[in-house]
């Protein structure tokens, strides 16, 4: 399967679930469920952009108390990796993402609603 038709299906999925463009999402995904993702996490993220549309806002956990301890107590909003999968971790990278401030249980958002 093609990326493409991988995210026509998945967006398919998502629609009958109830998603709907310019709404609210918060998701914490895992690659694990899926047996083949062509395009890896970007994929998962393209296909939730994509139903989202650009007036809709997506959510992620960028849950990082793993990396935040008592022994290692600095946190960067923007070096500070999550601990909770690829997907969230690649979703926090991209340039346009915005983290919350909490140090261990922050959370990234993209889209209208995410300021």
């Amino acid at each position: 399967m093609e990326k493409t038709q991988f995210i026509d299906k998945f967006v398919e999925d998502l629609i009958q679930l109830g998603v709907r463009p310019g709404g609210v999402l918060m998701v914490h995904p895992a690659l694990r469920p899926f047996e083949y993702v062509p395009g890896g996490p970007n994929t998962i993220i393209d296909g939730l952009l994509e139903i989202l549309g650009t007036s809709g806002t997506l959510l992620m956990p960028a849950l990082s108390w793993e990396n935040v301890t008592p022994q290692k107590p600095v946190f960067n909003l923007q070096d500070t990796p999550s601990c909770v999968g690829l997907i969230a971790e690649t979703f926090r990278r991209l340039p346009n993402t915005i983290r919350s401030l909490h140090p261990t249980h922050s959370v990234c958002a993209v889209g209208r609603q995410s300021v």
